[in-house]
């Protein structure tokens, strides 16, 4: 704040310290201004009445000093322009940054939701191991709601793992759970998350897909896990907005 000052500029200025980069750049510039040195009004009382000639001389410096200090607080003026200037510049460039971020951002969630070609499906796929992992797992799903949609239940059924199987005990108790309820077409199948657990002998893949319908019915998530045998499905659970 004191080399603000002797630099002829506002030490309030030092609030630039709370505007990155541009902040910083615009204090280390005013910073680095040369130190500019206190005018003091001059004694010009001396021959004043002796020579008028002079006095009228003398009386004109004065006059300068004064024009001086103006053209002083004009450039002080000017600095401040230059800084509110600067912040307002920062600001702009601040929100158009974030709003570019967010869209490539809500871009890539949508085409790694949806399986397309994105950096994060690509990732998904490095982690399980295979190119083809999460598109295959998702044509599991997108073939068990077909199936139900068409009441084929046998076809169905052979999408669940064994695990999911054996909960419902035989195919005709888990027929009647899924009959009772309605089908309603799918709208849309999103990949929600992927993992993977290694075991000493065995790899266990696991992924999920947000499934949402038509006619408003409340969203699922369908889980799946692969040991090597392909995809099954283990459970499908009410959606949980985080």
């Amino acid at each position: 704040a004191r080399r603000l000052r002797d630099s002829n500029n506002d030490p309030m200025l030092i609030i630039l310290l709370l505007v990155p980069i541009l902040g910083w750049l615009a204090l280390l510039y005013l910073l680095c201004k040369r130190t500019s040195p206190i005018q003091e009004r001059p004694h010009i009382y001396n021959n004043n009445a002796s020579v008028y000639n002079n006095e009228v001389s003398v009386y004109n410096n004065e006059g300068n000093v004064y024009d001086n200090a103006a053209n002083t607080l004009q450039k002080q003026s000017v600095s401040g322009v230059f800084i509110v200037g600067l912040l307002v510049l920062g600001w702009l460039v601040n929100s158009a940054g974030s709003a570019m971020i967010n869209h490539n951002l809500t871009v890539e969630e949508t085409a790694y939701g949806n399986l397309e070609p994105s950096a994060l499906t690509k990732k998904a796929n490095r982690l399980l191991e295979s190119e083809t992992a999460t598109t295959e797992a998702r044509s599991v799903v997108s073939a068990y709601y077909e199936n139900l949609g068409k009441e084929d239940y046998h076809a169905a059924y052979r999408q669940l793992s064994v695990r999911e199987m054996e909960r419902y005990g035989t195919f005709e108790l888990w027929q009647q759970a899924v009959a009772k309820a309605q089908h309603p077409k799918v709208e849309m199948i999103q990949l929600d998350y992927v993992s993977q657990d290694k075991d000493d002998d065995y790899t266990f893949n696991y992924t999920g897909f947000k499934v949402t319908f038509e006619k408003g019915q409340e969203p699922v998530l369908v889980r799946l896990y692969n040991t090597g045998n392909g995809w099954g499905i283990i459970s499908i659970e009410d959606v949980e907005e985080d």
